[in-house]
């Protein structure tokens, strides 16, 4: 027969004393060390006040000197001025000097201008920077000129003519060639919508007449309404049968079984699978379930149960 120990209540007052005693030996132990290590770490730290006293030393020695040296370069430094000369520059142009300096030189630069002349004058004589304007005669009155510049060419000077004051306007519409072209395209619009407008009546017509011969008269329909209509063959208010017209009508050859729902019934051979799934399944399942309850009750039946004596709980401290 199999033994299995336990412990009971005089078992754990005695794993109880052995496990305080360890702890409290344990713990004595860990603050002897700690002090020694404390102890140790002293050597790592100076005495209170060495490091006022270095900060003192410090700042009567290094900190002085760059007062000191502070001092000396603001001494040195030129005083605030209002010039550049007063700084010690005398190289430098001053504002007034910067202005006058802009002025001659945008002054003395060559720009260019127009003139109208009657006549052209010599080459040699005229300016490079002017463009010399003759007037023309203008059909329409307006005033035209030709422009004249001096070219300089292999170093000889000649007076060209560039151009002229009046623009052509050869290839733009006048207001008057454009309204015309309007009014044209307009009337062109016209006469092209109201012929589209003719065709399209035209054969919208020609499509209705053709549709007449889908629909029946009015004498035909007149019979359809007094016809029996779909609407009126519904369900009847009594199994087995349909109502016309409002009148139930029977329906020969249905059963009782016919005013049953199909849900109501179970497809042939449905039961006889559902009883050999639950057999294979959940009956064997719980077969061996029984079994393997049963095994274990078994072993229950054949084993002891002993308490754990004081000289097996001072066995684990040794």
């Amino acid at each position: 027969m199999a033994q299995q120990k336990f412990l009971d209540l005089t078992g754990l007052t005695s794993y109880d004393k052995k496990i305080k005693s360890t702890i409290d030996s344990k713990d004595a132990t860990t603050l002897q060390q700690a002090k020694s290590y404390a102890n140790g770490l002293g050597a790592n730290y100076d005495p209170a006040g060495t490091a006022q006293t270095k900060v003192n030393a410090l700042e009567k020695g290094q900190v002085t000197t760059n007062k000191n040296d502070i001092a000396t370069l603001k001494t040195g430094k030129a005083d605030k001025s209002t010039t550049l000369a007063g700084y010690g520059i005398g190289d430098a142009y001053t504002k007034g000097q910067t202005d006058s300096a802009i002025k001659s030189a945008i002054a003395n630069s060559g720009h260019l201008k127009r003139t109208i002349v009657t006549q052209l004058p010599e080459a040699s004589a005229a300016d490079e920077h002017t463009i010399y304007m003759i007037k023309k005669s203008s059909p329409d009155g307006t005033n035209a000129y030709d422009e004249y510049m001096v070219v300089n060419e292999s170093g000889t000077k000649k007076l060209e003519k560039v151009g002229d004051s009046k623009g052509d306007l050869t290839n733009y519409a006048t207001k008057t060639e454009v309204q015309t072209a309007k009014s044209q395209a307009i009337s062109t619009a016209s006469g092209d919508a109201t012929t589209k407008s003719n065709n399209a009546l035209a054969s919208a017509k020609s499509y209705a007449d053709g549709l007449a011969e889908n629909y029946a008269t009015a004498a035909q329909g007149a019979k359809a309404d007094t016809a029996l209509q779909k609407a009126s063959i519904t369900s009847g208010s009594a199994n087995g049968t349909i109502s016309v017209g409002g009148t139930n009508v029977s329906v020969k050859g249905l059963g009782s079984a016919a005013y049953v729902h199909t849900t109501a019934f179970d497809a042939a051979g449905v039961a006889e699978s559902k009883v050999n799934a639950l057999s294979a399944g959940q009956v064997t399942t719980n077969k061996n379930n029984i079994a393997s309850l049963r095994t274990d009750v078994d072993n229950l039946k054949s084993t002891t149960y002993v308490a754990i004596t004081t000289e097996e709980i001072d066995a684990l401290f040794a």
